[in-house]
């Protein structure tokens, strides 16, 4: 390490770092350009389907793919119906790649890295190595939304907490995809109620906009069960791709009514184990580390959830990378969390989660098949894992002068204040509780500033 930071302090050097990172990232940009981008195609059809009156749920909108979203996702994919394939191709492609670098940015100002350059540098360098990972580089190649609900869900959970419209973008995500409806429970358990409100508002907002302007579907999908079936996803519930916490037990004790309770009650237990560890984070002004376990913990407890799904691994790799670089209390741990997402390469993912119908090659030994086979889980545990002795390791620790929590309007300050959420702002730092180098002061972060 310590002969990193003193590469570091060359700027000639580190510059040339960047650029080589970005050029990379470039090139797998524009390579996605060539690839199908078949849940766009559907995303295209759901929104001609929409503009000719069709219905979205009572058959296949192409060949072997249902329609999953909701109706007012549909409603705000017909645009996509109205410009040629090519330009929606494009249009995906690049606005994917902009959400991503607009979220690592995002995750590297959060933990105070706030002149412009740096964050600049430090996000597009992130957002390059993210998209040789299979839950980015799948997104952008098939042209999913996953990155965009990343993006607005972490503005929305970042920002200040007196503000009045915190929580309005998660609702409208939660309108979207079901998932993000997971952050309310984050936000009441952390005693943000008016944006646990807002976000309740904003998303039933979107369901009655659904139902005034497709009624039919708005029923067949709210009140018809649709919603929570996991079939309208993939038929096969065994299917290594569903990398939730049910794709686990239904592919090591089959699909039955035992496996079923069994999930409601260990997704239960792990929904609860991700909250208290995030409102901890939160609690000690990890306010980034509080959002991303949540993230994360949204895909396990998810009936299904593709490789796609977990971009939250995102945020995870910023907020790891950060503290193995400023050296900070178990960076060992946070290191050896990098390297395990590194394993989400995906001809490394498919070795135990190969493409849907493709059969796993019998000479894989059986322990490497399920360790792959559900490495997304095994990385969601062990970031748990991290976060908790992270965080234990500093429980007993009074702030320094100087530190986030010692700032009254720190996140910690609540406390002084009852912890309402119209008291407390959203924390910027990372690591509250013991010394650290001032935002953008730190060597590999100063060499990339002018």
């Amino acid at each position: 390490m310590e002969k990193l930071l003193r590469i570091t302090r060359n700027p000639h050097a580190v510059r040339a770092f960047v650029v080589v990172v970005c050029t990379v990232g470039l090139v797998l940009v524009v390579r996605s350009l060539l690839t199908d981008h078949i849940d766009l195609l559907v995303y295209r059809e759901a929104g001609r389907t929409v503009l000719g009156g069709g219905a979205l749920y009572e058959r296949e909108l192409l060949p072997g793919f249902n329609f999953t979203y909701t109706p007012w996702a549909a409603i705000l994919f017909t645009p996509l119906a109205l410009v040629p394939e090519g330009v929606g191709d494009a249009v995906a492609v690049f606005g994917n790649s902009a959400l991503l670098v607009f979220a690592a940015c995002t995750s590297w100002r959060a933990l105070g890295t706030d002149r412009r350059s740096t964050t600049t540098a430090l996000g597009l360098m992130t957002a390059s190595v993210a998209l040789v990972l299979e839950p980015v580089q799948t997104t952008v190649h098939i042209g999913q939304v996953n990155l965009l609900l990343l993006a607005v869900v972490l503005v929305d959970l970042l920002r200040d907490d007196r503000g009045p419209a915190k929580g309005i973008w998660v609702g409208i995500a939660a309108g979207i995809k079901l998932t993000p409806l997971f952050f309310v429970l984050y936000l009441l358990v952390t005693r943000r109620f008016r944006a646990a409100a807002t976000a309740l508002g904003a998303f039933v907002g979107t369901v009655v906009a659904g139902f005034v302007l497709l009624p039919a579907d708005s029923a067949t999908f709210w009140l018809g069960g649709t919603f929570a079936s996991p079939a309208r996803v993939f038929t096969d519930p065994t299917d290594p791709g569903n990398q939730s916490v049910r794709g686990l037990l239904v592919r090591w004790f089959g699909d039955s009514a035992t496996t079923q309770v069994a999930w409601l009650v260990v997704v239960l237990a792990v929904a609860a184990a991700g909250l208290a560890v995030a409102a901890w984070a939160s609690r000690r002004g990890a306010e980034l580390l509080a959002v991303t376990l949540c993230g994360l913990c949204s895909a396990a407890v998810s009936p299904w959830s593709w490789g796609h799904h977990w971009v939250w691994l995102v945020p995870l790799l910023v907020f790891a990378a950060h503290q193995v670089l400023l050296q900070s209390h178990r960076w060992p741990l946070w290191a050896a969390l990098v390297g395990l997402t590194a394993l989400t390469f995906p001809k490394v993912v498919r070795i135990g989660m190969p493409p849907p119908g493709t059969p796993l090659d019998p000479r894989t030994p059986e322990l490497v098949i399920a360790f792959l086979g559900n490495l997304y889980l095994v990385i969601f545990a062990s970031a748990l894992a991290v976060s908790a002795l992270y965080l234990r390791s500093r429980a007993s620790k009074r702030p320094e002068p100087g530190t986030a929590s010692a700032n009254p309007l720190s996140p910690n300050a609540a406390d002084v204040h009852g912890g309402t959420d119209e008291a407390r702002p959203c924390p910027v730092s990372g690591d509250t509780t013991s010394p650290s180098p001032a935002p953008g002061t730190h060597p590999s972060f100063r060499v990339l500033s002018p």
